[in-house]
């Protein structure tokens, strides 16, 4: 699988990185490798990841018992998934403060920081 990546002026030092499967997102430095292995990771899975079928239960707020919910259903879908760990990786490198990545979640990851 290929990355491409970009940078751009308006990002903060940060790299627009994106495949023909997955939109364009804002990638940290500290995290292009991270999000390099989260690609090919994912390239092979048929139908790509549970969060890409359902994205609205991963960026769920923990706000209200609704989000909490939808954040504990997000994260048991990722416990089968082969990319959980290089989900996981990535995110705690690019410092990721929102959604649910490789089963956990904001709040979790700031814990294991």
């Amino acid at each position: 699988m290929s990355v491409t990546v970009a940078a751009a002026a308006d990002t903060g030092g940060r790299f627009l990185a994106g495949t023909g499967d997955w939109p364009s997102w804002v990638v940290p430095r500290r995290a292009l490798g991270e999000w390099a292995d989260l690609q090919d990771a994912v390239s092979v899975l048929v139908g790509g990841p549970a969060c890409r079928r359902e994205p609205e239960l991963w960026w769920a707020t923990p706000r209200t018992s609704e989000g909490v919910d939808a954040q504990a259903e997000a994260a048991a879908a990722c416990s089968w998934c082969p990319a959980r760990l290089e989900c996981l990786s990535y995110a705690l490198a690019a410092n990721e403060r929102e959604g649910v990545w490789g089963g956990r979640t904001a709040a979790e990851r700031r814990c294991a920081a």
